[in-house]
């Protein structure tokens, strides 16, 4: 199953991820109000599984688009804190420890170039999955790494994205 990374934030720790996306210029499919919204729903999946912290979401207007800075955030950019995403990478989460053992930080980035919607459902070829996405980024911020299944299309952990929208039994074993 999807095991956990060796960097997860230190048991019962509370989180609280900056949500920093903002709205979105058109009505998303799922009826999300906002990215923020479609966000908040995707970590609140992963919530009720995660019972060795709490971890929630709260809504910003801005939020700081840099690391270390003690601030869990997510946002759209055009690069990794500087560096580019490599090619056909819709988003990254980066974390940093306190000598290796415990999450400090975590931050999920949106690749901003490309064209985001937030439904359900097979993948639609006129935009990527927002939504889908930040569950599986998500997952690594709880400190889930991929997993590779086959066939393929049966956890939200797989490091390819698919007509998966849900966590799987995989997911949830490895949380």
């Amino acid at each position: 199953y999807s095991g956990l990374v060796s960097d997860t934030f230190k048991d019962g720790s509370d989180v609280v991820i900056k949500l920093g996306l903002g709205s979105a210029s058109t009505p998303l499919q799922d009826g999300s109000a906002s990215w923020n919204a479609s966000a908040a729903d995707a970590l609140d999946i992963w919530a009720g599984y995660a019972d060795f912290i709490t971890i929630e979401s709260a809504s910003s207007s801005t939020v700081p688009q840099t690391s270390d800075d003690a601030v869990n955030a997510v946002f759209f950019s055009n690069t990794i804190f500087g560096d580019a995403f490599g090619d056909q990478t819709l988003a990254v989460t980066v974390y940093l420890t306190d000598s290796g053992v415990n999450m400090t930080e975590a931050d999920v980035i949106v690749n901003n170039p490309y064209r985001f919607d937030s439904y359900r459902g097979p993948l639609q070829s006129s935009s990527a999955d927002f939504h889908r996405i930040l569950v599986h980024e998500f997952g690594h911020v709880l400190g889930l790494d991929h997993v590779t299944l086959y066939p393929p299309g049966q956890a939200i952990m797989e490091p390819i994205i698919s007509d998966f929208d849900h966590l799987g039994t995989d997911d949830v074993a490895g949380i």
